[in-house]
């Protein structure tokens, strides 16, 4: 098979392409694995300031993990085009999800924080429970009062639920 003029430049387009987003994504990824004993990651967020400790951890492109510590009330919080995972490790606390936000602000292009959320269902997370919160879906992190919660935090940009 011959290819003409136009397709070998097409060709040499795509391995072009091909080969500057295996270069980003080599670079824009760890080098060598992590490993965080329990104990290292519970000591990352033992001193909360205003209620919330939070260290990232290494992960892939796009995305976020996060070892977090809350001691107060979160501000209710959407983001149009991330996709969050919770997995609870100590304490407990509500997660109100959905519903719709009145008197949010928004702090960034597709995220919004603040305000109160309305007709949202409460989810009670415990260590070793999984929650994930699909784009555009408003939630809050609820500690009670002398309470306390840590949760792993994956967050991975993507499109927006439809």
């Amino acid at each position: 098979m011959t290819l003409s003029r136009s397709g070998k430049m097409a060709m040499g387009l795509a391995a072009s392409i091909l080969s500057a987003v295996t270069v980003a994504a080599s670079t824009a990824m760890p080098r060598q694995p992590a490993y965080f004993t329990a104990a290292d990651l519970r000591g990352r967020v033992a001193r909360p300031q205003n209620g919330l400790a939070a260290t990232l951890l290494p992960a892939g492109i796009r995305m976020q993990a996060m070892m977090v510590q809350r001691d107060a009330v979160g501000e209710a919080e959407v983001h149009a085009s991330m996709e969050i995972i919770y997995v609870a490790q100590a304490g407990e606390a509500d997660l109100l999800l959905g519903g719709r936000v009145v008197g949010n602000r928004e702090i960034a292009p597709g995220e919004w924080r603040g305000g109160r959320i309305l007709d949202g269902k409460t989810y009670r997370m415990r260590p070793g429970d999984v929650l994930w919160i699909p784009p555009g879906t408003p939630y809050q992190v609820v500690v009670s009062e002398n309470g306390s919660f840590q949760y792993l935090g994956l967050q991975a940009d993507t499109v927006p639920a439809q």
